[in-house]
């Protein structure tokens, strides 16, 4: 990890809700920054070239599933520099409302998330359902909107 070059005040776009792996990451390595959330990575790309933030941080690959595949073609489309890299431990973790474990039939998430449960999910006839984040499908299941 290279250290914090991030000023107090510059501010660090991410891509998911707040509590996702990527702010986790992004909270490791700007430490006294203001981090944004960004529903997509390609708006995160958007604000860096708009100069709306100082700078960003993304996944580019996992041991898992490899390279992600969305955020290299956005660095090949953009004049944005990799300047580090951030190594984030994640631990995927079945959430549900209380007293719903026994209606469980589709798991909401990420697709990189997924695919990193495929066997799991597979093991245990669960339906995947791409949503646009893990903490976001979170979300969404706390306020029942799934």
């Amino acid at each position: 990890m290279v250290d914090n070059f991030a000023s107090k005040g510059e501010r660090v776009a991410f891509q998911g809700e707040h509590g996702a792996y990527s702010e986790m990451a992004t909270m490791q390595y700007f430490r006294t920054s203001n981090i944004v959330a960004m529903k997509s990575l390609q708006e995160v790309f958007d604000t860096l070239r708009k100069d709306e933030v100082d700078f960003a941080v993304v996944p580019i690959e996992n041991s898992i599933e490899g390279s992600v595949n969305e955020t290299y073609d956005l660095l090949l489309n953009s004049n944005a520099l990799v300047s580090g890299e951030i190594y984030q431990r994640v631990r995927h973790c079945l959430i549900i409302n209380k007293g719903e474990h026994s209606n469980i039939r589709s798991v909401y998430s990420h697709p990189q998330a997924l695919a990193q449960c495929r066997r799991y999910l597979h093991e245990r006839k669960l339906t995947p359902v791409a949503a646009y984040d893990t903490a976001g499908a979170v979300k969404m299941i706390k306020k029942k909107k799934i």
